[in-house]
């Protein structure tokens, strides 16, 4: 805003069902906000490892944030290209699945202290964290693994996605009803 124009929103994601399939919902949620703008989504083949053609895309629409749902090679590939680009590191949101990788982001950038101020999403509840999911996720542990509860990204990897898909039959049931349930009806 005091730039007098709407924050400029880009989005890197994988060529496969997890990564495009935040595309569209990322534009239609950018275009119900006033000040923001969905300026690019690029879409990069999984094990791209090179992304230096894809900062030089970025850096020619100018975003003010640039939303990374990769993992830690390609994301620490694109912000190395980007700083050589002069791009600035802070316009990088890294995803949950760099976060998972975070040291092997921080050796491939060589230099940890220039990712200073950069934004790291975490999607995932923190097995710390009390709410009725995390305590069923460990009543289910309990009963089936029986071993102590020492993963701690292993276990929210698995199963909060697994409450999305969950939540989706649940919304699914109430619209279709159980008989015309199906995978549509799910997706939708």
């Amino acid at each position: 805003q005091k730039m007098g124009r709407k924050a400029r929103y880009a989005h890197v994601v994988w060529d496969n069902a997890m990564g495009t399939t935040g595309i569209k919902p990322g534009q239609l949620y950018a275009a119900k906000l006033p000040n923001v703008e969905f300026v690019a989504s690029e879409v990069v083949p999984p094990r791209t490892t090179d992304m230096s053609a894809v900062a030089i895309r970025l850096k020619e629409k100018n975003p003010d944030y640039v939303w990374m749902a990769l993992i830690a090679p390609p994301s620490s590939s694109l912000v190395k290209s980007a700083i050589g680009l002069g791009m600035d590191v802070k316009k990088f949101i890294l995803g949950d699945y760099t976060t998972f990788m975070w040291n092997t982001f921080l050796r491939v950038m060589e230099k940890p202290e220039v990712v200073e101020g950069m934004l790291a999403t975490y999607n995932y509840f923190y097995k710390t964290i009390d709410t009725p999911e995390m305590r069923r996720m460990f009543e289910l542990w309990d009963k089936y693994v029986k071993r102590p509860r020492a993963p701690e990204r292993g276990m929210q990897v698995g199963f909060n996605p697994a409450q999305v898909i969950v939540e989706g039959i649940k919304r699914a049931v109430a619209k279709v009803g159980v008989d015309k349930l199906d995978g549509v009806a799910v997706y939708e």
